[in-house]
């Protein structure tokens, strides 16, 4: 890990955070937690795609998949 960051529901904010720590070129990959759901201050999804170059899409059905080990729920973030 080389680094984490605990940032407000604020898209733009998040995005900008994704931009630097591409742009500061210390880790291959970067993952997010939280702010997934479907309420309206979950913008997780929007700002990563926002900035991302490329989708792999099978990292996320994994964990969905993991998760659903928890709750069904799991879907729907």
């Amino acid at each position: 890990i080389a680094g984490y960051c605990v940032l407000p529901d604020d898209r733009e904010l998040l995005a900008d955070e994704l931009k630097r720590l591409a742009d500061e070129d210390i880790c291959d990959v970067i993952f997010t937690t939280g702010g997934t759901g479907l309420s309206s201050r979950d913008v997780t999804p929007e700002a990563t795609l926002s900035v991302a170059h490329r989708q792999v899409p099978g990292i996320s059905e994994a964990m969905r998949a993991a998760s659903m080990k928890n709750t069904d729920r799991a879907m729907l973030s």
